[in-house]
């Protein structure tokens, strides 16, 4: 099979959180189509465990351990070179040069970038190599959302980074052959703020194992109670952070006062000190890291995403459309779906009351709601196979 260099900054598997999904599912595609050469890091101990599994899917790869401390120490070198800090983080002179020697000696022809700061590692001197990135979001965006929800110092470099790595992430589309995002809202929104060049700019859909993600009553129901509600996701993400922290201390007040015995839960890995307080023992709690995410989400009574910093599109939303439970979203969180038009598909809702009024009304449904219309709505529009094909037809 003809060689491709892949690069992924984070190791893409296990598959359960937002972008180790996508890049678990592009590398599985690809490497039934092609020798794969990875060049990726591990930022989680808990990550090589699966190294193993990764180094199966490939013909080689450079698996480099990533120090979230020292590399965000490391970042700050950025704001003396002017660089997004970004690219400082995930600077690697190791990476750099086995990427070297691998489209050297494997001639390699063909390169497939996941996330912006990657592509620093094959930007300069490989002008015959095939460049296509997939930037599944616009971080540059996330850290303007960041930047206007803290005080100074914080909002100013985070300002700052949006601005340095806008500035990179449009010199990477006008280099690179292809450019895709996560949806067309996505991708529509890159070529305006880029004044980009609109045909090489696309976007593939994320998709959902159907088989996987499908109500399974072999499962065992992890909770001791009916009335739960259930967050999943990686638990340090700052989006998802801020988002349980709205829900558990604006939203939970308000629902506790018409259903006494609703309780929140908050599953997902390395919950971050704020997250951990949010468990009270009655009606917050917070699981850390679990097997298997499917139990927590298919038996609890509904699941929310109260994401107010958001892009894209939210992983935890389809994948709990598809077990069949009802969904109640912000706007922000639904932002970079496919559009529905069956309003039972899953339920908006910003404010605390309006958000509190839909969990309370769902909540009260005595043998709670199977939502067939969400699943059928993932069915019809998040297929992976369907989706990567089309990043099959520009290598």
């Amino acid at each position: 099979m003809e060689a491709i260099l892949l690069l992924v900054h984070r190791l893409p598997f296990p598959p359960n959180k937002g972008d180790k999904i996508r890049s678990y599912n592009l590398l599985k595609f690809l490497s039934s189509r092609y020798d794969i050469h990875l060049a990726t890091f591990i930022d989680d101990d808990y990550d090589w465990r699966y190294e193993k599994k990764v180094r199966s899917l490939c013909k080689s790869a450079s698996i480099r351990p990533q120090n979230k401390k020292i590399s965000t120490l490391m970042s700050l070198t950025g704001l003396a070179t002017g660089k997004a800090l970004s690219l400082s983080y995930y600077s690697d002179r190791k990476t750099k040069t086995w990427c070297k020697k691998t489209i050297e000696s494997e001639n390699i022809s063909k390169a497939v970038v996941f996330s912006s700061p990657m592509a620093q590692f094959i930007d300069n001197g490989f002008d015959t190599l095939k460049k296509i990135i997939d930037f599944v979001d616009i971080d540059s965006d996330k850290w303007l959302q960041y930047s206007q929800s803290k005080k100074w110092p914080l909002n100013w470099v985070y300002k700052r980074e949006a601005i340095k790595l806008l500035e990179y992430e449009c010199s990477i589309a006008k280099r690179f052959q292809k450019s895709f995002f996560v949806s067309e809202a996505e991708s529509n929104m890159f070529v305006q703020l880029c004044n980009a060049e609109s045909k090489n700019i696309s976007y593939y859909d994320n998709g959902v194992d159907s088989e996987y993600f499908v109500y399974q009553s072999a499962l065992e129901n992890p909770y001791s109670i009916q009335n739960v509600i259930s967050f999943s996701g990686a638990m340090d993400y700052w989006a998802n952070v801020d988002a349980v922290i709205w829900f558990a201390n604006k939203v939970m007040p308000l629902i506790l006062e018409k259903i006494k015995d609703a309780q929140f839960f908050i599953v997902g890995s390395n919950p971050s000190d704020a997250v951990k307080e949010l468990d009270n023992g009655k009606s917050v709690f917070v699981t850390g890291r679990v097997e298997d995410i499917r139990q927590y989400v298919q038996y609890s009574k509904l699941s929310v995403a109260p994401m107010r910093i958001a892009r894209g599109v939210q992983n935890k939303v389809i994948e709990a459309l598809a077990l069949e439970r009802p969904v109640i979203a912000t706007k922000a969180a639904v932002e970079g779906l496919k559009e529905f038009k069956d309003d039972s598909v899953l339920y908006i809702a910003d404010s605390a009351p309006d958000f509190s009024s839909k969990c309370i009304e769902l909540l009260s449904e005595e043998k709670g709601y199977i939502n067939t219309a969400g699943r059928e709505y993932v069915l019809n529009n998040y297929d992976w196979n369907a989706s990567l094909k089309i990043i099959e037809s520009e290598l």
